[in-house]
């Protein structure tokens, strides 16, 4: 199920938005949608590249697997951190 939020941004920082939606023809949900998107893995790979979360919260983070993070993080030319390994109990 698809839960929606409302964010409430002033009028002047959505002008912006709106001038790029009339260039790229699409609606505002779906600029805004891939701006965040955009945003979110751009922070999300900063956190990691600085050693602030693992490469398995980073997964969580962008909801991929173990494997397409690594290829993500590896296309971003980002050095794979190689963390402690627990083995055994």
């Amino acid at each position: 199920m698809r839960r929606e939020v409302f964010v409430p941004v002033a009028v002047e920082e959505l002008y912006p938005l709106i001038e790029i939606t009339k260039v790229e023809g699409v609606d505002l949900h779906t600029l805004v949608e891939s701006a965040l998107k955009k945003a979110l893995k751009e922070k999300a790979l900063e956190l990691y590249a600085e050693g602030k979360v693992t490469i398995s919260k980073l997964a969580e983070i962008l909801n991929l697997s173990i494997w397409e993070t690594i290829e993500v993080v590896q296309e971003a030319g980002i050095p794979l951190q190689m963390g402690k390994v627990n083995v055994g109990s």
